[in-house]
């Protein structure tokens, strides 16, 4: 698992920098949902482990490509706030997430769990295609604003006390 993730986090900048973010995040979503699906069906404990690893693979993959949407949003000097509070919310996900699953791991059995995520990523899917339909198979979306500073618009209500300079 933990080399699955690792493996996902060493690619996932090298494709994002050829496919461009949306790509990469849509192969991302579809591949866990493909993990999920296929964990429904296996009656394999091997198998099962291999899928697992799959899913770490893909939910890693997801990292890099959004990183890049999101440094798009703002003055390149705000950077670090913005990927210090995305990881943040993540590690609450996280947290929320395995504390869901070991209720539903109890009540209701391993088999609940796939089930769960795949409604999970319906969600993200249902986002992603919400927020981003625009853009969901060009490799590059730089044309944010049009404002003469790409980034002034966007970061005046985000974090109005720091300097866009």
């Amino acid at each position: 698992f933990g080399i699955a993730g690792v493996a996902g986090n060493a690619i996932a900048g090298v494709v994002t920098d050829r496919l461009g973010a949306a790509i990469v995040i849509w192969i991302s979503i579809i591949g866990l949902v493909a993990m999920f699906l296929s964990l429904l069906t296996t009656t394999s404990p091997g198998f099962a482990v291999a899928l697992i690893s799959g899913c770490a693979l893909f939910g890693t993959l997801f990292t890099a490509p959004q990183q890049t949407r999101l440094t798009k949003l703002v003055h390149p000097n705000q950077h670090g706030v913005l990927l210090g509070l995305n990881v943040s919310a993540g590690y609450i996900g996280i947290a929320i997430g395995s504390s869901l699953a070991t209720f539903l791991y109890d009540e209701l059995g391993a088999r609940s769990l796939p089930v769960v995520a795949i409604n999970v990523a319906v969600v993200a899917v249902l986002t992603n295609l919400l927020l981003h339909s625009d853009s969901l198979l060009q490799v590059d979306n730089e044309s944010v604003t049009s404002a003469r500073d790409p980034y002034e618009t966007l970061s005046v209500g985000l974090w109005p006390n720091v300097p866009n300079a």
